[in-house]
């Protein structure tokens, strides 16, 4: 009886290992918000944040060895993405949704990977912007990140999802730092 209790109680441990839990809801990255500024970019609404095929996996939840997150409020990734470049266009002044020009995305890859030793993660969205409807800017950005990640999961995994979890500012950031849609926002 006690070796099929401590056997259930291992189950059940393992199995609460591999739930994924909510990351949290957009915060403000100082990083975005300065390199929106520094765009010094046309205010713009925000359209719709998809993923590029129906039904891909990896936009609701992401593995983290046993463990797992996914978006809050369960969104999708994709569209954590819309929010979050909402919320750091209306914390500038720059988000307005009766502007002519609308900025929309299509996430394309979605990859963590925490392994032992060196781990990485990997964003992808095509950015589009159009302006009265028209198409004047669209472009895929990638952002990699690798990172030093310990044999212990009680340390990689909240590593990982700091570290996954950074790269969609950083998108932000790339998309305002592009000689091209810099050059289509004026």
């Amino acid at each position: 009886m006690r070796l099929r209790t401590a056997g259930l109680g291992t189950i059940l441990l393992a199995m609460t290992g591999c739930a994924a839990t909510p990351i949290e809801p957009p915060q403000t990255s100082v990083a975005a918000v300065r390199a929106i500024i520094a765009a010094n970019i046309q205010p713009m609404k925000i359209g719709p944040f998809v993923a590029a095929k129906s039904g891909m996996t990896n936009d609701r939840e992401i593995r983290l060895r046993a463990a797992g997150i996914k978006p809050p409020n369960g969104s999708t990734f994709s569209s954590y993405m819309g929010e979050l470049v909402t919320e750091q266009f209306r914390i500038v002044g720059k988000y307005d949704p009766g502007s002519s020009l609308e900025l929309s995305g299509t996430m394309v890859e979605n990859r963590a990977n925490p392994a032992i030793g060196q781990a990485s993660g990997t964003l992808a969205f095509e950015f589009v912007l159009t302006r009265h409807g028209e198409l004047v800017f669209r472009k895929i950005l990638r952002v990699d990140q690798r990172w030093d990640s310990s044999l212990i999961g009680a340390l990689a995994i909240p590593e990982a999802e700091m570290q996954y979890t950074a790269l969609y500012p950083k998108l932000i950031e790339m998309l305002m730092q592009d000689p091209e849609f810099q050059a289509a926002i004026k």
